[in-house]
């Protein structure tokens, strides 16, 4: 025997400060990495019975102990046998209540808020323990970055990939996250085929400045005659509203359809970008800084290639071959691989899913070869490119009929200046040196 330590204890050794209480019929003694004890007071010689959770630091030298932190349940509880505490990582405690009934556990913080309560039906436990446990029967991410909210007046929107890995229809019937600035847009249950891949609306609308994260819990439930059963998939979600960080605008914007198969991914940045650490956007560099798939992002990889603007405030992107009708993509520019000219990052993703219509521009063999009109959808302006002949003019149309404009240009690319051009459809006929024309469908989008 090395000592005697407790207040109520017989033949203690110990002077203790800071414990009117002490502890009795105690449980699951432990000591922390930094010497402390931690026990559970199960409580029977109080005056009062209760139980607590109660941490010591102990002076071996001096014969000395104090209590550092404790806690008990408001009201109190009882458990005259069994139970235990212990103290995990990022300031999570878990106390099991021992046999206490329906109370079966409480998971606190240092400042004594609570995390969760667990309850049991008709039976106690004799210790509750945590321990890492994720499901294999379905899959979803295990991070969903929703991104910079700064410059939305409306919640932002992103569909999160849920894969049944089983042979058997499941559904999600529930889901449940703590705060509301995150959320889930569907109505619950919803059925995930066998072996299949649905997606979940997932929105972000954030009350303020600042990092927001949250924990997304799925729920698949299933009952029987005889049971009731319980699995479920945890997602970290993650967003913010920064003010200093580039902004990234998408065309097409998130959810657009309809979009043309033929056309460009254009990116719009607030202000001029370059790569993290300071050095300038090469157009090799562009397919490092994306993420480009069908459907969603687990879905197959698009080739493509990058364009940057001279001012370094605009990106397209070219799918290395037309993309298919009807289709839904996913594109992503990935987080801290940019930057804004004063080295403020773009720390968080900026996602797009948009879905294809049908092709509008004329068929390939009736256009001269590599001439090109992007982007489209467009915003501020409309380039030309005709790649070796040169162009005369470029005359554009209202969808009315009205002319609208008409630009001389006598190179082989041209810009077409469209701010003030209200949102709506038009027509583009581009004459090149040669007299051929070839005329472009394109909309005007905010």
């Amino acid at each position: 025997m090395i000592y005697r330590f407790g207040l109520l204890s017989k033949n203690n050794q110990f002077t203790i400060s800071n414990d009117p209480d002490g502890f009795s019929h105690q449980h699951d003694v432990r000591v922390l990495e930094n010497g402390n004890i931690t026990i559970y007071d199960n409580g029977n010689l109080h005056p009062t019975q209760f139980s607590q959770a109660v941490e010591y630091s102990i002076d071996e030298n001096t014969m000395t102990a104090n209590r550092e932190w404790f806690y008990k349940d408001n009201p109190t509880v009882f458990g005259p046998a069994t139970g235990s505490y212990r103290r995990y990582d990022n300031d999570f405690n878990l106390i099991g209540w021992g046999s206490t009934v329906p109370l079966a556990a409480t998971a606190i913080k240092t400042d004594q808020s609570k995390v969760l309560e667990i309850y049991l039906d008709g039976t106690s436990s004799y210790r509750v323990l945590k321990y890492p446990w994720e499901t294999s029967l379905f899959k979803a991410p295990p991070v969903e970055d929703m991104g910079n909210f700064y410059g939305h007046s409306q919640p932002k929107q992103i569909l999160l990939p849920i894969w049944n890995t089983a042979d058997h229809p499941i559904s999600v019937t529930s889901a449940y996250n703590h705060s509301q600035e995150f959320g889930v847009l569907d109505n619950l249950p919803k059925l995930i085929p066998a072996g299949d891949t649905i997606t979940l609306s997932l929105y972000f609308d954030p009350s303020g400045y600042g990092e927001f994260s949250d924990i997304l819990t799925l729920n698949y439930d299933r009952y029987t005659l005889s049971e009731a059963e319980r699995i479920a998939r945890q997602i970290t979600l993650l967003g913010t509203t920064d003010s200093t960080s580039p902004r990234a605008q998408f065309n097409p914007a998130y959810g657009t359809q309809d979009v043309d198969p033929d056309e460009a991914i254009q990116i719009l940045f607030s202000e001029p970008v370059r790569k993290i650490g300071g050095s300038d956007i090469h157009n090799e560099d562009i397919p490092l800084l994306f993420e480009f798939k069908t459907d969603h992002e687990w879905g197959q990889d698009v080739a493509f290639d990058g364009l940057i603007s001279a001012d370094s405030k605009e990106i397209l992107l070219k799918p290395a071959e037309i993309l298919d009708e009807e289709q839904q993509y996913f594109v992503r520019l990935k987080p801290m691989v940019l930057e804004g000219m004063q080295a403020n990052a773009i720390s968080h993703t900026k996602t797009c899913i948009f879905t294809t219509g049908l092709i509008t521009r004329y068929a390939e063999d009736t256009a001269p070869e590599g001439i090109k009109v992007y982007p489209n959808p467009f915003t501020d302006q409309i380039l030309l490119d005709s790649g070796k002949e040169f162009i005369q003019k470029a005359t554009v149309y209202h969808s009315t009929g009205k002319m609208i404009a008409e630009i001389n240009i006598g190179t082989q690319t041209g810009v077409i200046p469209t701010v003030n051009y209200p949102s709506g459809t038009y027509f583009i006929a581009v004459r090149l040196a040669s007299g051929l024309v070839e005329s472009f469908k394109v909309v005007k989008i905010e």
